[in-house]
């Protein structure tokens, strides 16, 4: 969702704050603030709709500063206006907090505040925050000490899920629940945001705060000043060693989307001893019995039907619930293995129901992000390793654990993967090459369409609900996947003339309902690694890994309708990368 970033340093060049912030961009791009402040000088504020421009930068960049504190915004309360932008503050301009969450109760809390004269400049519920920070704030000259006295004040009056940081004077500090806030520190400074790697990337050692722990950092002429406090009693973090991940701003990609999908090339780096360990746990648990849930959203959702598929082939059963619906199921799932399956590790649907689940039930971690919180939940954890993903739209986190799901398959068969990989790793670009030139011409001839439908069956469904929401989220063509079988049950009531119709595998039957839309007007493209005289358009997928190759071809499908209509294929329209609310 929103973005948040803060340092203290006695380095008075704000560019690390800047430049992260920047880069934050694809957890909310709706609008953006900054808050610049050196010792013994006055804030420095800036904020807008839409992103933080080159131009600003540059231009923010001159300032000198010790504290900054920073968010991007995707918009849930107030519309996407400047006044709604981050940071708000107190009216005598005391108190600054940025913040990642909703308050649920800031209707009441904003009532009770404006009968006390408090004149309010957004529509936010972030901004009760500063005011309730200089409603209840006492000097008492330990500005650390009073900063948090006052916060647990502030806290009685909450209701919600939310992560913030509060700037007052030359002191801040950060309270996380939920939404995540990782503290990264280095040669005299402290950095503080929202993604763990990009704190990694800017610090030594890094620690992530856990759900109702509080920061308190000051800085001085002489030194930075920090202290934890969980239950408002002090404790010493456990910080780790950073480790840097790939830069964040180097792509030679026209888009970030393009980059992660020929990023798909390396599966490879999944197979770590850790995560051939983990699965093989996972196979012995399996066929020793054990009750299986998967569980995700979005794309991972569909991530975890087509493991769903694969176990399936062996005779194994599992439940799969979306991560939205999982707190319906809580007081009915008891000694199971719950797979959750989680790009970013931080999706709030899954977060709420697995702090009740995981007392009674193991929890098995799928994710592409070490430190998030669904990880440090886990009883066991796959990391995707495939680097970090900053497209909104997910594509090789998503092939990523399909790929788990591969492994799993082959470790329950007795079978080696390599010469398989290999051959995928060789034919990777050859093949990307060749579909191209066949979904230029799809998109030439479709992109006015104003619908695109999908059809698999088994365990190509999955795929065909995954290329509708790719589709979906980049080029805005309402787009559907359905289950092959399900056509005569109502779905060809959609078919018209000249419809597109996308066909995955190349079983008999969907053969046969490819032969029943073209029969209605449908203009049909096949992509299997079969060739079929039915199909209008054909791209023909190797039959090793044909499901990741068919994915693949699904999101060059999705990018190549975005640029051909003139879209932003990494930052769609009301959507951001990590969904941190429910």
């Amino acid at each position: 969702m929103c973005g948040i970033i803060a340092r203290i340093s006695k380095d008075l060049s704000p560019i690390k704050t800047l430049k992260g912030l920047k880069f934050l961009e694809y957890r909310g791009y709706d609008s953006y603030g900054v808050l610049l402040h050196k010792l013994g000088s006055d804030e420095v504020v800036s904020k807008n709709i839409s992103e933080l421009s080159e131009f600003e930068l540059d231009r923010l960049s001159k300032f000198e500063s010790n504290v900054e504190i920073g968010h991007t915004r995707w918009a849930t309360h107030g519309g996407v206006t400047k006044e709604n932008a981050h940071p708000h503050w107190s009216c005598d301009k005391k108190f600054y907090v940025v913040m990642n969450g909703i308050i649920e109760n800031y209707l009441d809390i904003k009532s009770d505040l404006k009968n006390c004269g408090v004149e309010f400049n957004s529509e936010t519920d972030t901004e009760v925050l500063p005011h309730l920070f200089s409603k209840y704030f006492k000097d008492t000259g330990n500005v650390e000490n009073d900063l948090l006295l006052t916060s647990k004040r502030v806290f009685e009056d909450l209701k919600g899920e939310f992560s913030f940081v509060v700037k007052y004077e030359n002191c801040i500090l950060a309270y996380k629940n939920i939404n995540p806030i990782a503290i990264g520190v280095c040669d005299d400074e402290l950095f503080l945001c929202s993604d763990s790697g990009l704190v990694q990337n800017n610090s030594d050692k890094f620690y992530v705060l856990n759900d109702g722990e509080v920061l308190v950092s000051s800085i001085s002429e002489n030194n930075i000043s920090s202290h934890f406090y969980c239950d408002f009693k002090e404790f010493s973090p456990e910080f780790k060693e950073s480790v840097k991940s790939e830069c964040d701003d180097e792509n030679s990609f026209p888009t970030y989307m393009e980059k992660e999908i020929y990023d798909q090339k390396n599966l490879r780096s999944i197979i770590t001893s850790e995560n051939l360990s983990s699965i093989k746990y996972l196979k012995n648990a399996l066929r020793n019995g054990r009750k299986l849930v998967l569980t995700a959203a979005g794309t991972s959702y569909h991530a975890a039907y087509v493991m769903h598929y694969e176990l399936l082939k062996h005779g194994i059963m599992s439940s799969i619930i979306l991560a939205s619906e999982l707190q319906n199921y809580t007081k009915v799932i008891s000694d199971s293995i719950i797979v959750v399956l989680s790009q970013s590790g931080e999706t709030a649907d899954l977060i709420y129901p697995l702090r009740e689940l995981r007392d009674s039930n193991e929890i098995f971690t799928i994710t592409n992000t070490a430190n998030s919180t669904l990880a440090r939940f886990a009883n066991r954890i796959i990391l995707l390793n495939c680097g970090r993903e900053v497209s909104v739209a997910s594509t090789k986190a998503f092939s990523a654990q399909v790929f788990v799901s591969h492994l799993l398959n082959y470790e329950l068969c007795g079978k080696e993967i390599n010469d398989d990989l290999t051959f995928y790793e060789n034919e990777f670009d050859r093949f990307i090459g060749n579909c191209l030139n066949i979904l230029d011409d799809v998109c030439e001839k479709f992109y006015s369409a104003p619908d695109c439908f999908f059809i698999g069956r088994n365990e190509f469904h999955p795929f065909a609900l995954e290329g509708s929401l790719k589709l979906k989220e980049v080029s805005y063509i309402h787009a559907e996947g359905f289950a092959g079988g399900e056509l005569k049950h109502g779905t060809l009531a959609l078919i018209t003339d000249g419809v597109p119709v996308v066909v995955l595998g190349n079983c008999d039957e969907i053969v046969s309902n490819a032969i029943e839309i073209k029969t209605r007007g449908g203009v049909l493209i096949g992509v299997s690694s079969v060739e079929n005289e039915v199909y209008d358009y054909f791209v023909k997928v190797p039959e090793v890994f044909e499901d990741i190759f068919g994915t693949i071809v699904l999101q060059l499908l999705a990018l190549k309708m975005a640029e051909r209509l003139g879209l932003n294929p990494d930052k769609p329209r009301n959507l951001a990368k990590s969904v941190t609310v429910k």
